[in-house]
């Protein structure tokens, strides 16, 4: 046998213990030092005759059913889980033409629109003013200059089918209490411009929707549900378009509401280059078939979504395509969200849901059950075999093998829970719900809200391969009801509940992940880490696999663990360098868990509720390092490794530096846990 006399400094105190094991012809030396490191109306045209917003005869499908995406994620559609899936593998694209960017245009040929006071006038053809001044329709193809600024006044797009519209914005002012300030009735497509260094501004100051159901009669087609009819027979937007639009130019536009959206596309809307400033009372943006954003500033304060599309009633509709660009939104509801697929490309993006992280939500149960006991090192859960004791002092058998079943730690051995300063009203979980216990607990302060809260939000997938993110999310950080697959990019990202959710498989590839708060870390009913730098703090399980089968987290708290109980749930780690501090279960599989490659550090917790690891099937090794550092009382080690496993309790202050070297004195791995620790598994090559 080797020499296993290895030295364990802590607090200035010299102990010579035996810690090392060989099964594979591997040394591996632990050194402890103390070290206190600080852790981390009425719509007419210009003649007066009424106008119909609510058949979209252009529009890319014949149905007009729009969804929100909401906790209980549903859908328009009824799919199942493999055809949600389906839908998830489907490519969105964006189809730019070239009029799309183009903010150029000829005086010579254009109409000019000036806005005086309370009236409009028109030099040139293709534009009717009505007969007290305040409304302007636009009859035919071609562009319109618009200047000055009105009061009280309208512009209205009721061209033909195939009329393609320019508006050019230039220096443009238009308010309106009574109707959607602009409005496009029809046209093949309508292209807004904002005038190269020109300040332009829309502002909706109505307290309720213009319906005109009841003046045209024409609202009653079979395409309108009666769940999103008031919807759809009404301008609920500041500027609201039933067909194609696209914003461009470098000029720049401010939108402001009181109630409704700031812009409606009921079509696909495509925006680049231009300067928004969008004040809503309800959502920011709403692109309902297609939206699509490549450049451009964009800041949205929203009572609703910031970002969103609605069309869920066909794989092809309802996605949001970002390829670049710079966002500011502070949502009072999802900062983005998608009916279909949600794609970034590339993109700066600062996002904050109602008061952010702190605002944690009333549906949880702010002190985790238990769950079920037993399981120990080396053992699956309620697999523990009386006399699998780990020898006093953390000696491993000359054999080198763990007892069976693990070990009942020494009770002296238990690390101290550490305590927590905050502390808010508790809930307790009923057959009626949540009721309020009249207890004092430690967690953030909560809210009664169950609207949707989430930063990033689809309903079949988000697919990111770059961009840069700042989240502060009451909600989760980035929310899928299918897939999510991160390849690239650069994440920080605070939440009051999960920091990345999928119902169905999270994939990361690449990129530099912090989440710096969560409830759970990242959970879905799969993840697969394929590589990437991944930070996690959670107050729950960090990492968690098909958390919906266990009772680690319970309350029916908002986006929670709605996953199927059929099928196999797994963790796939192929690479990456990942860290997880978790007051819950460090890595918690409900399911198989498959460790092939990469780095993974696990602080779990110090109370014995929860485990570093703990899983239902199996854990294999066959690559890669692990250390995982957390309570005794649940603890388990891999099932099986092709690889060194150096297993054992003992009881270490937090804060406490932690070196393991190789038997050259090479340092394998390093560090600091911000908790007590009673149980430590290493594997390594």
């Amino acid at each position: 046998m080797f020499d296993k006399n290895k030295k364990l400094l802590i607090a200035g105190l010299s102990l010579m213990l035996v810690m090392s094991m060989t099964l594979t012809g591997t040394i591996v030396y632990l050194m402890l030092r103390d070290k206190q490191t600080a852790a981390s109306g009425e719509v007419t045209n210009a003649n007066g005759e009424l106008l119909d917003s609510s058949s979209d005869e252009n529009s890319n499908d014949a149905s007009t059913n729009d969804t929100d995406i909401t906790d209980s994620d549903s859908s328009a559609v009824d799919l199942t889980d493999e055809e949600l899936l389906v839908w998830a593998e489907y490519t969105p694209t964006a189809e730019w033409e070239t009029e799309d960017t183009d903010a150029s245009w000829d005086n010579t040929s254009t109409t000019a629109i000036t806005l005086e006071a309370n009236t409009m006038s028109v030099s040139g053809s293709g534009a009717i003013v009505n007969e007290d001044g305040s409304i302007v329709t636009i009859t035919e193809a071609g562009t319109y200059v618009i200047s000055g600024a009105i009061a009280e006044g309208q512009v209205i797009v009721d061209a033909a089918d195939e009329a393609l519209v320019k508006l050019v914005l230039n220096n443009a002012d238009i308010t309106s209490s009574t109707n959607a300030p602009i409005f496009i009735s029809n046209s093949a497509k309508t292209i807004i411009i904002l005038a190269e260094g020109t300040e332009n501004s829309v502002k909706d100051l109505r307290s309720e929707p213009t319906d005109v159901e009841a003046e045209t009669g024409d609202a009653t087609s079979d395409d309108i549900t009666s769940a999103n009819e008031e919807e759809e027979n009404e301008l609920t937007s500041a500027i609201y378009s039933k067909d194609d639009l696209s914003i461009t130019g470098s000029g720049s536009l401010s939108i402001t509401t009181t109630w409704s959206d700031g812009i409606n596309g009921r079509d696909d809307l495509m925006i680049s280059q231009a300067t928004l400033n969008i004040e809503a009372g309800d959502d920011g943006i709403n692109g309902r078939d297609l939206l699509v954003i490549s450049s451009g500033t964009i800041t949205i304060t929203s009572g609703g979504d910031g970002i969103k599309s609605s069309n869920a009633n066909d794989q092809t509709l309802g996605h949001i395509i970002i390829s670049g660009g710079t966002y500011t939104i502070n949502a009072g509801a999802d900062g983005i969200q998608a009916a279909g697929q949600l794609i970034i490309e590339d993109g700066d993006f600062d996002i904050k849901t109602g008061e952010g992280s702190s605002q944690a939500l009333a549906d949880r149960v702010t002190e985790n059950p238990m769950g079920d006991f037993g399981g120990g090192i080396g053992g699956g859960r309620g697999n523990r075999v009386p006399g699998g004791t780990m020898p006093e002092g953390g000696t491993m058998p000359e054999s080198g093998t763990m007892p069976e079943g693990g070990m009942t730690p020494d009770a002296n051995s238990e690390a101290t829970p550490e305590t927590e300063d905050e502390s808010t009203t508790a809930y307790t979980l009923t057959a009626a719900g949540l009721a309020d216990s009249g207890e004092n607990v430690a967690n953030d302060s909560v809210t009664t809200s169950s609207d949707s809260l989430k930063a990033l939000k689809a309903a079949t997938a988000i697919k990111i391969s770059g961009g840069s993110f700042s989240i502060n999310s009451t909600d989760d950080a980035i929310h899928s009801n299918g897939i999510i697959t991160i390849d690239a990019g650069t994440y920080e990202m605070a939440s009051g509940d999960d920091g990345i959710h999928a119902d169905a498989t999270v994939t990361i590839n690449g990129g530099q992940i912090t989440i710096s708060k969560s409830y759970e870390g990242i959970e879905g009913k799969n993840i697969i880490l394929n590589d990437g730098i991944v930070d996690v703090v959670s107050s729950d399980d960090g990492i968690n696999i098909a958390g919906g089968q266990d009772a680690s987290a319970m309350g029916g708290r908002p986006g929670q663990n709605t996953f199927s109980t059929a099928g196999d749930q797994k963790l796939e780690i192929n690479g990456g360098d990942i860290t997880v501090n978790a007051e819950g279960d460090g890595i918690d599989v409900n399911g198989t868990a498959n460790m092939s490659g990469g780095t993974v550090i696990v602080y779990g917790p110090s109370n014995s509720a929860n485990g570093a690891l703990d899983y239902d099937g199996s854990f294999e090794v066959t690559g890669g390092t692990l250390l995982a550092v957390g309570s005794s009382g649940m603890a388990q080690s891999v099932s099986s490794s092709s690889q060194t496993v150096l297993a054992f309790t003992t009881n270490i202050a937090a804060d406490t530096e932690m070196s393991i070297t190789d038997s050259n004195d090479q340092e394998i791995i390093s560090a600091i846990s911000p908790r007590a620790f009673a149980a430590v598994i290493f594997t390594s090559p």
